[in-house]
């Protein structure tokens, strides 16, 4: 039983994502997890951060290195994404759910003390807000299949 957590600590330090652990996936999806759980993690995180200041250096780093690696993913991706067939693509939407990224992005949602900073810090929100829309764009992707 250890050695399973072992394996999860190691796998964590190394900044892989256990989605890849515990489901077989494809390499690129398991790629794109990956940048997405970084992201997310890093903001709750940057958020759970009291200082201001670190808070928003925390996001701005993010984001800088999320909008480069993304900037670098997607045509790969993209090319990949529209080689599957749509039993394939059909399977990947269907995995949605079991997204560790997706937990991450809803604890941010709906983070009780993140919600109470917001209404205290109006400001914080707003460039918190600005900075998950650079993200955004950066992951938008064009998969329609022709």
């Amino acid at each position: 039983m250890y050695a399973m957590y072992g394996t999860i600590f190691l796998m964590l330090m190394l900044g892989l994502p256990l989605s890849v652990w515990s489901q077989s996936l494809p390499a690129m999806e398991a790629k794109k997890d990956q940048l997405l759980e970084k992201r997310y993690a890093t903001c709750l995180l940057a958020l759970r951060e009291k200082d201001d200041a670190k808070t928003l250096t925390m996001l701005q780093a993010m984001a800088e290195e999320y909008i480069a690696e993304m900037e670098k993913f997607k045509p790969a991706y993209e090319k990949w994404y529209r080689s599957l067939s749509l039993e394939e693509s059909t399977e990947l939407l269907e995995q949605i759910n079991n997204k560790k990224w997706i937990l991450l992005m809803q604890e941010l949602q709906f983070d009780e003390e993140i919600f109470k900073r917001f209404i205290k810090n109006p400001e914080l929100k707003q460039e918190y807000e600005n900075i998950q829309f650079q993200c955004d764009l950066a992951s938008r992707m064009d998969l329609l299949i022709e």
